[in-house]
């Protein structure tokens, strides 16, 4: 003869569907502590594939809050009935801590999303975007080099408690210089192709100078912006004076990126503080590389969907 099911309340099985919005915190009120770890874990897993995995895998993340939520409004009791509420509490306590932790964990060595608050990146990545990036590039592992062409997250020499999010075009051993807006690199000139004018990139001071070129740097291929006016100030690195800035040697006509170094700039030419300025950046301060965009928002436009899943190259 069979044992009829243990009974769940409404109010406990609304709830366990509510705490469902962090994986396996409502299989913990219904008693199911392995089921809610593998939730979790499978989540967790997930959000440390996204370097690879990308906009689909973080799709599949989501999916899996949705099917968590469903399992804990279906899902029986243990056999011996639900835990008491003190036992309940103290075990979503000490649940959150081990999860939050080893969250925190995968977004500091693999994956950790970002937003972007300024035109710098324009149009690659536009003011409201949300992006996922790799880790693998920067502490505490740097399991791999940095590529030349990849766009990264670093802390900038001026100003180091801040992220900042630019483009790293030429790498150590590497001569650097720029002449009627042009990028050259090793003495040789950057492949570009003209794009035609910016409107409708929604930019501020976009003027009818704003030119548009597609460049290719180490299999990345993306969209620059250049303001092509007279005392346009990048169009020639070095100055006219043949200064390079600190910590660079001058090779040629070119400046020359150090060892340990990056030289980095940002793809509106002409609204961003990059190593133009303050000249090469160590490797060290190399947070991760930008990989997908997952969200993109701004008051004005409310959700730009066709943004959503964009690969950043």
């Amino acid at each position: 003869m069979s044992t009829p099911a243990p009974k769940v309340s409404r109010w406990r099985r609304f709830l366990a569907v509510v705490l469902s919005i962090s994986p396996g915190s409502g299989h913990v009120l219904l008693g199911r502590w392995w089921r809610g770890g593998a939730w979790m874990g499978a989540v967790l897993l997930m959000q440390a594939s996204l370097p690879l995995t990308g906009f689909p895998g973080f799709v599949l993340m989501l999916g899996m809050f949705v099917g968590s939520a469903v399992d804990a409004a279906r899902l029986p009791p243990r056999e011996e009935g639900v835990p008491k509420v003190g036992w309940v509490l103290l075990g979503l306590v000490c649940w959150w801590f081990v999860i939050g932790n080893v969250g925190r964990a995968t977004r500091w060595v693999l994956a950790e999303p970002f937003s972007m608050s300024s035109s710098v990146m324009s149009p690659t990545l536009q003011v409201g975007d949300q992006f996922y990036t790799d880790k693998t590039v920067g502490d505490p592992l740097r399991w791999r080099a940095l590529e030349r062409g990849e766009v990264i997250v670093f802390k900038a020499p001026p100003q180091p408690g801040q992220n900042f999010v630019m483009r790293a075009v030429a790498l150590a051993g590497e001569s650097v210089m720029i002449r009627g807006g042009q990028l050259h690199l090793g003495g040789k000139p950057v492949v570009r192709t003209p794009l035609g004018g910016c409107e409708g990139l929604g930019l501020e001071r976009t003027g009818s100078a704003c030119r548009r070129y597609e460049e290719t740097l180490g299999g990345h291929g993306y969209e620059v912006l250049l303001e092509e006016s007279p005392g346009a100030w990048s169009f020639d690195f070095p100055s006219a004076n043949g200064a390079c800035p600190r910590g660079m040697e001058t090779r040629g006509d070119g400046c020359v990126v150090p060892e340990g170094h990056v030289f980095v700039l940002g793809d509106n030419r002409e609204n961003s503080f990059d190593s133009r300025s303050w000249g090469p950046l160590p490797v060290g301060e190399v947070v991760s590389a930008v990989r997908f965009i997952h969200f993109s928002w701004t008051p004005e436009s409310g959700v730009r969907w066709e943004r959503l899943g964009t690969r950043v190259r």
